[in-house]
């Protein structure tokens, strides 16, 4: 079968199984790479270990961009440290490029002690991550996916996979191999959705004012599926902080500052932008998500908070902000590229 009849199949099947979900929503194209059957082992019902605080709330930490074996990647790993038990974060999530410049190869490879375990191992709280395009440079990042070291905290049990605790629901994505078949996963997982809160989370931001800006491709493919049942959709590549609220669901985070920084700018959808070295803190219950930026010395840069979306499926979700810390030099100006509309 050509590429052009296959790229046409894929995407005529991926509308089927998106239509049931996204009554309204453009077409999606997708693109006609093929991924090996191993890349797409998302375990459903994979259990992850942690369970929600007995007030039944949800916390965790978020780290992007962070495997560069530097000054700032240990720095904000102590920051994560400090804050957590403040905190209370019970895990944390990375959003990709876990091992700069081109990924490991095997288990054995040395910066799993240099990168890892010196650093968000000996945090001690487990750690779900998802791959960047860093980690594939290698051609292989099955490594990452059959690790298990002496802390026993990276837990990464397939490229992509989904995992719920408490009432949210976790979809850890691989951007960088995005295809038709990863997509109709994704549809099929949030057609099936019964928690109130669902996190989805993985390498490439979809809307950005920050060094790689708006990436097209996503904003087509990925973005109209996220938009009926995802509360919020976390992401890196862009090595800063960014709180994008486009006044429905998703909101979109980008937590890629966990190492080194890049300039970026801000915009009318952008509730908070910042070149500064740090991670984002996420707490959610029944009533509200809070979601804080910290910098490397464990202080707040920015808090926003949001309400849950109505159940009702295909409803709109407009974004309800409580009273926010955000310093007046990071708010968006009247004058400043935005991420295009859609």
């Amino acid at each position: 079968m050509s590429t052009s009849r296959h790229s046409r199949a894929a995407r005529a099947l991926a509308t089927l199984v998106i239509s049931a979900l996204l009554v309204g929503c453009p077409a999606l194209l997708f693109g006609p790479r093929r991924a090996r059957p191993e890349d797409f082992t998302g375990l459903a019902g994979w259990q992850p270990g942690v369970r929600a605080r007995p007030d039944g709330s949800v916390r965790f930490f978020v780290i992007g961009d962070w495997g560069h074996g530097n000054a700032g990647m240990y720095r904000v790993a102590r920051a994560v440290a400090a804050v957590a038990p403040r905190a209370g974060f019970a895990f944390g999530l990375t959003v990709g490029d876990n091992f700069y410049p081109i990924g490991v190869r095997t288990i054995g490879d040395a910066r799993w002690r240099r990168y890892y375990e010196a650093s968000y191992g000996r945090v001690g709280l487990p750690v779900f991550p998802s791959l960047g395009n860093h980690d594939w440079y290698n051609g292989e990042a099955r490594a990452q996916w059959r690790y298990v070291g002496p802390s026993r905290t990276w837990r990464m049990p397939a490229p992509r996979y989904t995992f719920v605790i408490g009432d949210v629901r976790f979809i850890a994505i691989d951007t960088t191999r995005w295809a038709a078949p990863q997509a109709r996963w994704l549809a099929k997982l949030l057609l099936a959705v019964k928690q109130r809160w669902v996190v989805v989370y993985g390498h490439h931001t979809i809307y950005s004012y920050g060094l790689h800006g708006d990436n097209e491709r996503l904003i087509t493919e990925l973005d109209p599926l996220l938009r009926a049942r995802v509360d919020f959709y976390i992401c890196g590549h862009d090595h800063d902080k960014q709180l994008i609220d486009r006044g429905t669901r998703p909101i979109y985070v980008v937590s890629g500052a966990s190492a080194s920084t890049r300039r970026v700018g801000t915009g009318p959808h952008a509730r908070f932008t910042r070149r500064s070295l740090g991670f984002v803190g996420v707490s959610i219950n029944a009533q509200r998500a809070r979601l804080r930026f910290y910098d490397i010395d464990g202080r707040v840069e920015h808090e926003s908070r949001f309400a849950p979306r109505p159940r009702r499926l295909g409803q709109p979700a407009t974004s309800q902000p409580a009273a926010s810390s955000q310093p007046a030099a990071s708010r968006p100006s009247a004058t400043a590229r935005s991420p295009r509309a859609r």
